[in-house]
């Protein structure tokens, strides 16, 4: 396996050095039409406690593509290898190269393989149609189905991964990669012991649970991807506010926070988040400012923020309905206390890489971030043929010469 490596200083900040690693000739894993098609779609990153140098990234849905048709009321979308399994990729830095150790495809309790398709079970809110081309719709899959964008590792060795789709918690065994459980909302129709608040099950299309991570009590806590959907009165798309969920999975219970999206992003996402402490996370965000990406790297406090699963506004409202801070505090909501760390762009990040979906802890004077790059994917054509960016997968690891922040 080849591999592409490059090593800079940043100029804004000379404490800082990035090491960047982009791994070229991932496996293949088929072909459409003319265009083969390679293993990517990295969307998570975690240190494996303990070892040396190695971490777990996750596969989401597979390659896939927006079929435009303006005439229909769902969201048309291809996917050139409908069979797709997401896998859990084991990756190691060997003498200054990132190297894949192991791939393990995820399976579900009886053992068949999981897909990427979307649900097309009524009500889902899920919004998508899967097709096998620009023409022909895919019939719901016998399989079970999942759009992982976050893992995380469990101290009893288990893994944990964000699924958007649902949204849901999943739990995977840390040596079959078999599932063992789903966590998802309450009145969900979909598979899933449902122990979320319902409002989650509001998400936007495609824009579920992006990160996952685990405190050291063992609570699993999962992000949104963006403001849940609007409801019947409320328009929420301007809202900047979005929903953290703390499960405990020894007493299925939750406690939901809210965090502020920067204000001037046009349409933030969160990319990914990891703990560093029982109180403190840290968060990806990004989008644009005007015609530039952006992605920053935010550490959050939640040990004042008000529990908004508690907190009942009325019919016509939800906590998204509020906003912004200043409306959520006048109705007595603390949101996470949020300071920047990093400005990924000014740090050597380059936009051309796409999104950063991925951030684990190595030491508090060094955070890797990953991309994920769409399989290589750009779009589709009005032909129905796929164009390519050859978009690597990357790992970037920043070393600073001072603490980021605290102990970790």
């Amino acid at each position: 396996m080849s591999i592409f490596l490059f090593s800079c200083k940043n100029e804004s900040d000379k404490n800082i050095e990035l090491l960047s690693f982009c791994i070229e000739n991932s496996p293949k894993i088929g072909s459409f039409e003319n265009e083969t098609l390679y293993e990517g779609g990295f969307s998570g990153l975690v240190y494996i406690p303990n070892s040396d140098n190695e971490f777990y990234t996750v596969t989401d849905r597979g390659p896939n593509s927006q079929i435009n048709d303006t005439l229909s009321s769902f969201h048309k979308i291809l996917f050139p290898i409908p069979d797709y399994t997401q896998k859990i990729i084991r990756l190691k830095l060997v003498n200054d190269k990132f190297k894949i150790v192991s791939i393990h495809p995820i399976k579900d309790k009886n053992g068949a393989f999981v897909v990427g398709l979307p649900s097309h079970i009524e009500n889902d809110n899920q919004q998508e149609l899967a097709y096998r081309n620009k023409d022909n719709q895919i019939s719901n899959s016998k399989f079970l189905n999942f759009d992982f964008e976050g893992i995380t590792i469990h101290k009893n060795g288990n893994i944990w991964l964000a699924d958007e789709y649902r949204p849901a918690l999943v739990e995977v065994d840390g040596k079959t990669f078999q599932i063992k459980q789903i966590i998802s909302p309450k009145k969900s129709n979909l598979q899933g012991h449902q122990f979320l608040d319902e409002n989650f099950s509001k998400r936007r299309p495609n824009r579920g649970f992006e990160g996952i991570t685990v405190l050291p009590s063992g609570k699993v806590v999962a992000m949104l991807q963006s403001p849940i959907e609007k409801n019947d009165s409320i328009d929420t798309l301007s809202s900047r506010l979005v929903r953290i969920n703390y499960f405990d999975p020894k007493t299925k219970k939750s406690k939901v926070f809210g965090y502020e999206m920067n204000k001037d992003i046009y349409d933030p996402k969160i990319g990914d988040i990891t703990v560093i402490n029982e109180n403190e996370l840290l968060v990806i965000e990004h989008g644009n400012i005007e015609l530039e990406k952006v992605a920053y790297v935010y550490k959050i406090n939640i040990q004042y923020a008000t529990d908004i699963s508690k907190i009942h506004l009325g019919e016509d409202k939800t906590f998204e309905s509020l906003l912004n801070k200043s409306k959520a505090q006048y109705y007595g909501i603390n949101l996470v206390e949020k300071e920047l760390v990093m400005d990924l762009i000014e740090e050597g990040y380059q936009s051309k890489y796409g999104k950063p979906e991925g951030i684990t802890v190595i030491d508090n004077q060094t955070i890797a971030i990953s991309n994920d790059n769409d399989y290589g994917i750009d779009k589709l054509d009005s032909k129905g043929q796929l164009i390519m960016n050859n978009h690597q997968n990357c790992i970037f690891i920043f070393k600073s010469k001072k603490a980021f922040f605290g102990t970790h």
